[in-house]
């Protein structure tokens, strides 16, 4: 709009002619971009979205950007909700570690709701300091998050990381560091929740989250509309805790688990039940390390294992078969290579569990 100000004041959801939440701003001298720039050295007011007239913020940038094109921003750190408006977008940071969205404790600084036919890929970002959680994503159907750090984020409810429902993708080499639902609500999966989902992670580490119910770390799982898959390769899960079951996973239907170390995660309430993973379904795990996971009574239940089929095979795991416990309705195919022998971690007290040479 040529003006803004107007357009804020009188075109309203209140008075019926816009949806709620639309903001307007004026880009003056844009040419027709597909790689639109964001710096914090930019300007919303002046800046036509190139590399030498950036604009300031990431959400102007996003609202200028038609769909296919990209957003590239520069190192900084940006105060703000972004929010994709469900467009078909790339959202680049420089740098994960310099490049950072700050929510500064109101709302989040990620949303997205593709309406079921939307694209999403975003990369090079840090998302912290959200109240309602760090990343949320609704109805994507291709997801493609990676070389993110989404840490320090609060939330009411389940996913205070990541929160993700009825979408489809992938996520790779995603930190999820030190994201806490408050006790109260019931909710679970402190670092990532996923519902009616079908998703594949490779290489994300989820450290030190916490939620009330289930799943300190990561809970997947569907409702009676739909159907959810995981499939979850070399990472760490470690640290993180939560009141009643699951101190790193709880989940339902299909789950894989490969090359995963999970360890020192924790129920803190008065049982044990799943001390590192917790759920019903079929849930296979492979080539992994399982181990000193706690309960309050520091019984060995590393696993708690409802109905459906549990498969593993060249995993360490503490107590070894005897740490499942089994429902009436589950069965264990308990394959070849499995063990219960000291892994060998060269720092675990300072969280470095890659293992000794000798191991």
């Amino acid at each position: 709009t040529l003006d803004p100000d107007y357009a804020t004041a009188n075109w309203t959801y209140a008075n019926g002619n816009i949806d709620d939440g639309v903001t307007f701003s004026v880009i003056c001298g844009s040419t027709d971009l597909t790689n639109w720039h964001v710096d914090t050295t930019g300007s919303d007011g002046q800046g036509t979205g190139t590399a030498g007239s950036p604009f300031a913020s990431i959400q102007t940038g996003i609202n200028a950007a038609s769909s296919g094109d990209t957003v590239s921003v520069a190192a900084g750190i940006y105060v703000e909700n972004i929010n994709y408006n469900g467009k078909n977008i790339s959202v680049m940071g420089e740098d994960r570690e310099t490049t950072i969205v700050d929510a500064d404790s109101s709302g989040r600084p990620f949303f997205f709701d593709g309406d079921d036919q939307h694209t999403i890929s975003l990369s090079g970002f840090t998302f912290t300091n959200g109240q309602w959680g760090g990343i949320h994503i609704k109805n994507s159907i291709e997801i493609n998050l990676y070389e993110l750090i989404v840490k320090e984020n609060n939330s009411a409810g389940s996913g205070a990381g990541i929160y993700i429902k009825n979408s489809v993708g992938e996520l790779s080499h995603v930190d999820i560091l030190d994201n806490i639902t408050p006790n109260g609500p019931v909710a679970s999966g402190g670092g990532i929740y996923a519902g009616n989902s079908h998703l594949i992670l490779d290489h994300v580490n989820v450290l030190n989250n916490y939620v009330p119910t289930s799943g300190g770390g990561a809970a997947f799982g569907s409702d009676q509309f739909g159907t959810s898959t995981t499939e979850w390769y070399n990472s760490v899960i470690s640290g993180n805790s939560c009141l009643f079951s699951g101190g790193a996973i709880a989940f339902g239907d299909s789950v894989i688990l490969s090359n995963l170390t999970i360890t020192q995660n924790s129920i803190l309430w008065n049982n044990d039940d799943g001390q590192a993973i917790s759920g019903s379904g079929n849930l296979t795990i492979v080539n992994s390390i399982i181990r000193e996971n706690m309960g309050s009574t520091n019984n060995d239940n590393e696993i708690e294992f409802g109905t459906g089929t549990l498969n593993m095979s060249y995993t360490n795991l503490s107590g070894g078969e005897n740490s499942i416990n089994l429902g009436d309705e589950g069965v264990l195919n308990w394959g070849e290579g499995n063990i219960d022998a000291d892994p060998l971690f060269c720092e675990p007290d300072s969280g470095n569990y890659t293992l000794m040479a000798n191991s």
